[in-house]
């Protein structure tokens, strides 16, 4: 895919679907997405139907809208087409596209329309999944996508990761107190307290602060891509600043306590 535009916002689901973004919102990014709530099908319906209605603009700007069934080789081809993105998504099956009742189209057996007839075979449909897309699942993938850089399972992971550093962090802080350990030797606490604000904090922004700091994202578990939106990479190294002050400071505040705090030998 060529570089994403340098534009002032966020891609529209219509630039997504027209492989117009970049990663992390880039069309391939999307279908990833939707295969995890079991939607890709739905998106694939509507690339199939765009596709169809493109051919069809091709054919009737070269020979002209027919008003009767055309015998012309390429208009065949249209109706095959037409019935093989019918059968795909709109009948029963794998991959069928459940919609409501007034929204599903009946073929008919002896299936001979004109070229106009054909355009606009799929549009009801079509516009029903554009519009579900838009309203109920993009902003969601916006918010998972264009704000964070990594994935759920990673995110998950560093919480718990992080709860046990700062469990252990105050153990041992609390250890050097109670056996009135020198203020030398309990800088150790610096270590757990660090790792453990890097977790949660990353775990609460959604931000990796290196990762961002690369302009990278973790596409999926162990893999990491590119960021090629700027405005997004840009946002991303925003919020990573923020991550890194909290826990510079949730660091400090930490160790300073644990550190300074007059021992008492039990």
């Amino acid at each position: 895919m060529a570089a994403a535009p340098r534009r002032q916002r966020l891609p529209t689901l219509l630039e997504v679907l027209q492989g117009k973004s970049g990663a992390p919102v880039d069309y391939q990014s999307f279908y990833d997405y939707l295969q995890l709530s079991w939607n890709e099908d739905a998106v694939a319906f509507w690339t199939e139907a765009q596709r169809h209605e493109k051919l069809c603009v091709q054919y009737i700007t070269q020979h002209g809208p027919a008003q009767a069934p055309s015998l012309h080789t390429h208009f065949h081809e249209l109706i095959n087409n037409a019935e093989m993105v019918y059968k795909r998504y709109l009948l029963s099956g794998d991959h069928e596209v459940l919609f409501p009742h007034d929204v599903r189209i009946k073929m008919p057996a002896q299936f001979m329309p004109t070229s106009t007839e054909l355009l606009h075979m799929f549009e009801v449909p079509k516009n029903y999944i554009y519009t579900r897309l838009e309203t109920d699942i993009y902003p969601v993938f916006l918010q998972d996508h264009a704000f964070h850089n990594l994935t759920s399972f990673r995110l998950y992971l560093r919480l718990f990761v992080g709860l046990i550093l700062l469990w252990a962090g105050l153990s041992l802080g609390y250890t050097f107190i109670f056996l009135a350990t020198s203020r030398v030797l309990r800088l150790w606490v610096v270590l757990p307290f660090a790792l453990a604000m890097y977790m949660l904090v990353s775990y609460t922004y959604g931000v990796d602060p290196v990762l961002a700091c690369l302009g990278l994202f973790e596409s999926k578990l162990f893999q990491v891509r590119a960021i090629q939106e700027p405005i997004i990479k840009g946002m991303h190294r925003r919020h990573a600043t923020v991550c890194a002050a909290l826990m510079v400071a949730g660091t400090a505040a930490f160790s300073v306590l644990f550190v300074l705090v007059p021992g008492h030998r039990l």
